[in-house]
């Protein structure tokens, strides 16, 4: 585990592991669904490669470069080079394994912006088993709402109804990460606990009976997500489980 020095300026929460940074802001270390780093692959607005200077000193850098610059919404840092990545840009859609490095995003003002709609509304949504508030356009398949979330979301779970006409649930993250296809699953009628008695929503249900969604329409929105439904007219309770572990 990757370990750094407490500085006056800044100091790092959770026993110095480099999971949560604070100075003007919050930089949060992103991890996904099964707690591995993944980096950011797309290109950097500005990088620099500290030389001759300890990784943890580096990071100090890293860290203060990104949280003076107020476009800086994130940045990697890589303890192998000493190199330094910022980003300014966001949606950023591209993230992957890479040695020696760490991704840390500004919680202030950067996270996973979650978005969904449904034909004719969604009834309940649920983050990791965590029901959402509702929102004002639930009831308007023509308007989305929108949820922040943690990148390392591991079970979407929706429930949406049909009154009559077309029928979908479509959602989507905006890095595309997140995205309403075929392999998600989906369930016609309301689904009854399962053998551990977890709910339908709940991160570890299992939904190996479940048939994948349907989809409904052939077309696809700018990030691929799909429309879909169950094979029922008027119900449907969807899940996708974004980490198979």
């Amino acid at each position: 585990m990757f370990h750094y020095e407490i500085f006056v300026i800044l100091f790092i929460c959770s026993n110095l592991h480099l999971n949560l940074v604070c100075n003007a802001g919050c930089f949060v270390r992103r991890l996904n669904c099964k707690q591995k780093d993944e980096c950011c692959c797309d290109e950097p607005s500005m990088q620099t490669t500290f030389n001759d200077v300890p990784s943890s000193r580096a990071f100090i850098s890293c860290s203060w470069t990104c949280s003076n610059n107020s476009h800086c919404l994130a940045f990697n840092f890589n303890q192998n080079f000493t190199t330094c990545s910022l980003f300014s840009d966001a949606p950023l859609s591209c993230f992957r394994k890479i040695d020696g490095c760490h991704h840390m995003y500004n919680s202030d003002v950067y996270s996973l912006n979650f978005t969904v709609t449904a034909d004719n509304k969604v009834i309940s949504l649920y983050f990791d088993g965590v029901a959402q508030k509702l929102k004002p356009n639930w009831d308007n398949y023509k308007l989305y709402d929108s949820y922040f979330t943690h990148f390392n979301v591991n079970v979407i779970a929706i429930q949406a109804k049909n009154g009559n006409g077309s029928k979908y649930i479509v959602a989507f993250s905006d890095d595309g990460y997140i995205q309403t296809n075929t392999t998600w699953k989906c369930s016609p009628s309301t689904p009854v606990l399962d053998s551990n008695n977890n709910s339908w929503y709940d991160v570890h249900y299992d939904d190996s009976s479940w048939s994948p969604a349907i989809q409904q329409f052939t077309a696809v929105n700018f990030v691929g997500a799909m429309k879909i439904w169950s094979n029922d007219s008027i119900n449907a309770y969807c899940r996708k489980k974004l980490c198979i572990y």
